[in-house]
Parts: structure tokens; C-alpha cells; sequence
């Protein structure tokens, strides 16, 4: 028999969705690399690898930076490496800019901020719209993200099993409650869960 943290590797390994995100060349495998890597280095107290994974995470999707908080509320990064890691996701981005700015802030932010209401996405505000006709406002989804990070200030997490659910359920909470979402944008977050599980067998 071997470790119980491999169940977790296979429940990533093994998810139903995984084909589909890799057939559909969606991003967020590369989102989960990124967050392995700030993971490990939180496990092992690495700072250097600490501060470039969180920077790779800030980096890699718009909501990135969504995973930062709970590892400053839990206190497994500090407000300096916060800070080098800003430095780094701007480094990242940065070619980037420099190659076609109109068309990088095009393609990742304002076709995004501008997006119209999607009745067909997998969220509350699409279930609530269909059911009802009333459409909740995209300002639920952010009260929905301060909420959940406001818990985790209040709870005060102290071990890492535990800060990845803050991440986790803060996406979650921004998905479910934003205009558009998608099983791509969940993938991200339930990949942190058996993450967590892993580690608490550890802790």
C-alpha cells in the first residue's frame, strides 16, 4: 500500500474532464502546474520557488491573483514576497505588452470585463435568470469573492491543507455567481481540493 496522497494524484490524474480541457487546449492545466509549484514551495518553506509560483499563478489566468490572499491571510507568503511575485507576473506578461499592447489588453481584459450575460453558463445567475427572468447583477460575484475571503481573515487558517480551501472556494464563489462560467473555469478549483487532501495526511 502506499502513500494516501497518491489518491489525490489520482483523482486529478483520473478526472472525468480532463480530455476535454486538453482537446480544447483550455489553460488551466498550466494554472495547475503553477499552483503545484507555489504548493511545494509553501510545503517545503522554499522562498525563492515561493515567490516565482505565486508570481506564475498572478500570471497565468485574470482571476490569478485570486490565489494570492489566502497564502498572505494564512501567512505562508509574506507582503514582500507578495510584492517580488507582482514583480515577476509583470515580467511574465510584459513581452507580451511590448509585442502588441492594444491587442494583449484586448484579448485579456476588456473582452472579458465587457462579456454579456451567458444564460448557458454552469452559475447561480444563469440558473436564477432561467428560472426567474431576473438577472443578478455581476456585482454579486465580487460580493461573493470579499465574502469568502472574509471568513478566511476571521477563521485564521494555520496549516496549508487548510489555506488551499480559501483559494478554492474564492474562485468557486466568483464562478458561481459571475455572468459566465464554464466547466474549464471549475476545473481549477476542485484540482486544489485533493491538494489539500494530500497534505493534511502530512500535517
Amino acid at each position: 500500500p502506499g502513500h494516501p496522497g497518491e489518491l489525490a494524484v489520482a483523482l486529478v490524474l483520473y478526472f472525468p474532464q480532463n480530455l476535454l480541457l486538453l482537446y480544447m487546449s483550455w489553460i488551466e492545466p498550466l494554472m495547475a502546474l503553477c499552483l503545484s509549484l507555489l504548493v511545494w514551495a509553501s510545503a517545503k518553506n522554499n522562498r525563492v520557488a515561493k515567490v516565482i509560483g505565486a508570481g506564475l499563478v498572478a500570471a497565468a489566468k485574470q482571476y490569478g491573483f485570486l490565489f494570492i490572499p489566502a497564502f498572505l491571510i494564512s501567512r505562508k507568503l509574506t507582503w514582500n514576497q507578495a510584492l517580488q511575485a507582482a514583480a515577476i507576473s509583470v515580467a511574465t506578461v510584459l513581452p507580451f505588452i511590448i509585442w502588441d499592447a492594444p491587442g494583449f489588453f484586448q484579448g485579456t481584459l476588456i473582452n472579458h470585463t465587457l462579456v454579456p450575460f451567458r444564460s448557458d453558463s454552469l452559475s447561480v445567475s444563469a440558473f436564477v435568470f432561467n428560472s426567474t427572468g431576473w438577472q443578478p447583477p455581476a456585482a454579486f460575484a465580487f460580493v461573493a469573492v470579499a465574502a469568502v475571503l472574509g471568513l478566511a481573515a476571521w477563521k485564521k487558517q494555520t496549516t496549508l491543507s487548510q489555506c488551499l480551501l480559501t483559494p478554492s472556494a474564492t474562485v468557486m464563489a466568483l464562478f458561481l455567481f459571475n455572468w459566465a462560467a464554464f466547466i474549464n473555469y471549475y476545473w481549477t478549483a476542485i484540482v486544489l481540493l485533493p491538494m489539500a487532501s494530500a497534505l493534511s495526511f502530512a500535517e
